[in-house]
C-alpha cells in the first residue's frame, strides 16, 4: 500500500505539457465536388494535412473510373478539375470521389453526372 501511495504521489506531481505548435494539429479533411451533379465539367476541392493522397473517382458499380496521386506540401486547399476527356467516355449516374492516405480512406463524395 505504501508502494502505491508513493507512486500516485510521484505521478500527481509531475507535470506534462503539449506545446502549441500548429503543425501538430490535425486539419479537418474536406472533400467536396461542386457543381453537383454535373455535365461537362466539375472540380474536386480538397483540405487535408501535407503530405501524399491518392483520389479515385469510382462508378456505382464499384469500378475505377479515373485515379490521381496528389501531393499537398502546404495546408491550404486545391481545387482539381476532372479531365474533359473523362466526361466525354462517362455514362449518366451516380459516381464516388475518394481520398485516400498512406494508411486510410479520408473523405469520400457522392456525386452526380448528367449528360
Amino acid at each position: 500500500v505504501d508502494y502505491f501511495d508513493r507512486t500516485i504521489n510521484h505521478l500527481s506531481t509531475l507535470t506534462t505539457s503539449i506545446s502549441n505548435d500548429v503543425d501538430l494539429q490535425p486539419q479537418q479533411t474536406n472533400l467536396s465536388f461542386f457543381p453537383n451533379p454535373f455535365n461537362t465539367q466539375g472540380s474536386i476541392r480538397i483540405n487535408v494535412n501535407p503530405g501524399s493522397y491518392q483520389l479515385y473517382l469510382f462508378s456505382i458499380s464499384g469500378a475505377t473510373v479515373w485515379e490521381q496521386n496528389v501531393q499537398f506540401s502546404q495546408p491550404n486547399g486545391i481545387s482539381i478539375r476532372l479531365p474533359k476527356f473523362l466526361t466525354r467516355r462517362m455514362s449518366s449516374g451516380t459516381y464516388f470521389i475518394m481520398l485516400k492516405g498512406q494508411s486510410a480512406m479520408f473523405a469520400k463524395e457522392k456525386i452526380l453526372y448528367i449528360k
